[in-house]
């Protein structure tokens, strides 16, 4: 998994990574509670949460289909040359319609509905799982990052106190 957005999420979520004394658990905990946040924004997570809504919508689709399809249709004029009597002169204006309504029902399929309904269960459970799958890892991914920027602002204060010690020891040695 390409984790190149990973890094600037992570600067983002703790802009406290320049300044070690300032990293408290605090905003560790509020840090934490972002990442969760923002994982949804992530563009796998994403797609595999579209992915598992396309999995419910043709699960819904092929549940539909064994219910019977039921048409109504229908058209209607205005006919005003229709003659009234044995005389042609005399019309009168007349309303014309005509109404169908048709059904259609496979009574038999062999279990074929069935199976087919079966089998995308299983595919949307599938996506559910790869979602959940791909969220968590994400969310390693970033505890991952999380953690080497903490452990490196820990080696960055050890370097730090390290060569202040350093320079008191050279400075009194050079006071002797």
């Amino acid at each position: 998994m390409n984790i190149k957005w990973v890094l600037p999420l992570v600067l983002l979520l703790c802009p406290q990574a320049m300044n070690a004394s300032q990293y408290g658990k605090e905003e560790k905990a509020m840090e934490l509670a972002n990442v969760r946040a923002l994982i949804h924004q992530n563009r796998s997570v994403i797609v595999e949460n579209f992915n598992r809504q396309v999995a419910a919508e043709n699960l819904e689709q092929e549940k539909s289909d064994r219910l019977p399809e039921i048409r109504l249709g229908g058209d209607g004029y205005l006919d005003n040359q229709i003659p009234l009597g044995s005389t042609s002169a005399k019309y009168r204006n007349s309303f014309l319609y005509h109404f169908k309504l048709s059904s259609e029902m496979d009574l038999y399929t062999g279990g074929m509905h069935r199976y087919v309904i079966q089998r995308m269960k299983k595919e949307h459970q599938l996506s559910e799982e790869r979602l959940h799958m791909v969220e968590q890892e994400v969310e390693l991914q970033v505890y991952v990052l999380l953690y080497d920027i903490h452990r490196n602002l820990k080696y960055q204060d050890f370097i730090r106190k390290s060569i202040e010690l350093h320079e008191k020891e050279y400075n009194r040695i050079q006071n002797w």
